[in-house]
């Protein structure tokens, strides 16, 4: 049986204690905890969620027995970790490289597409017309990855890392797209 990893991206809902233990009552709560947990988050946020984690509730401390690492990864302003800084509060070592966390990122967003319903199949007999005029089986709608507000964290982290340095407007032709422009400028990316 693969190693169970879980990836958190680290994303403001107005109460960031709230939001680490809201996620980690998610991953453990009446299942089997992942046995690693990375929680990747800015280079700015980095101190917070060590002290959010140092004040979480036994209980939810009690859940992460299992866990055998649980590590924050810090990422600059272009979406790369800062391999010098990253951290393993449970206290094992477990190495993550850059282009490891680019990989779990990637997974994890195909894990999201598939999970919210991005790709609409068209029932039999049936196609979606596009704009343009074509027809199609297939339909997608962005919007079902906002269906859960932790997500825009990945996505934010995503559009780092392939946005190039230097943007100083981000243009949005589709008001679905907008809350993971509105994420990435919270945290001053642009």
């Amino acid at each position: 049986m693969p190693e169970r990893i879980a990836a958190l991206f680290h994303f403001h809902n107005g109460d960031d204690l709230d939001a680490l233990e809201e996620a980690l009552e998610h991953l453990t709560n009446r299942r089997l905890p992942p046995t690693r947990i990375l929680l990747v988050c800015s280079a700015a946020d980095e101190r917070l969620i060590k002290d959010h984690y140092c004040k979480l509730d036994q209980t939810t401390l009690s859940r992460l027995n299992i866990v055998t690492n649980f590590l924050i990864l810090p990422y600059d302003s272009n979406g790369r970790l800062i391999e010098g800084q990253v951290e393993d509060l449970v206290g094992s070592k477990w190495g993550v490289n850059d282009e490891e966390l680019l990989r779990i990122s990637l997974e994890g967003l195909k894990q999201l597409i598939d999970e919210c319903g991005v790709v609409l199949k068209a029932p039999r007999g049936y196609v979606f017309r596009k704009p343009s005029g074509n027809a199609n089986r297939n339909f997608i709608r962005t919007g079902n990855l906002f269906r859960d507000p932790a997500s825009l964290g990945l996505l934010s982290y995503l559009l780092m890392r392939y946005i190039p340095c230097g943007v100083v407007r981000l243009y949005i032709d589709s008001f679905t797209i907008l809350s993971a422009a509105l994420a990435f400028t919270r945290h001053d990316y642009l």
